[in-house]
């Protein structure tokens, strides 16, 4: 995978938006610990859905500190914990909540947090996919193909 930019590098900035993008990117997503269990953070994921359809665009992309990570890294490499998560075998609070609000993991990207020893200075890399999305047109490549008569 790529190198992710990260939010704590100073390379690393919206300098690089493009407002006719197609991907509505959350750089971070944070309720006070006081506040777990009050659904604010499912009110805040369902308000980057509507954005999402509101904008028309096709994917949602966040990430999700994995903060149990340092309990088990001297036991297994980054992707195996996170695919454990993933499958049920190991609890990670932030990416169990974000695969439970539809979002698909995607990968680990390595060093998107430096900083953070919980977590190894990793994150889970997550996409949903915006069901209403409706393409302005189709591309040229299909557009051509309806053209021609199949005889």
């Amino acid at each position: 995978m790529p190198p992710i930019s990260s939010p704590s590098r100073p390379e690393s900035s919206f300098a690089t938006h493009q407002p006719a993008g197609n991907t509505l990117y959350c750089a971070a997503m944070v309720a006070a610990a006081s506040r777990h269990g009050s659904s604010i953070a499912r009110a805040l994921v369902q308000a980057q859905r509507r954005l999402c359809r509101k904008l028309n665009l096709p994917r949602l992309i966040t990430t999700a500190r994995l903060a149990g990570y340092a309990e088990h890294a001297a036991a297994m490499p980054v992707e195996e914990y996170a695919r454990r998560v993933v499958w049920g075998e190991l609890e990670d609070v932030a990416l169990r909540f974000a695969l439970a609000q539809g979002f698909q993991f995607c990968g680990v990207a390595r060093g998107y947090m430096p900083e953070d020893g919980e977590s190894g200075g990793h994150a889970a890399l997550l996409a949903r996919l915006n069901p209403l999305h409706t393409p302005p047109q189709p591309p040229a490549s299909i557009a051509s193909e309806r053209r021609r008569k199949v005889a």
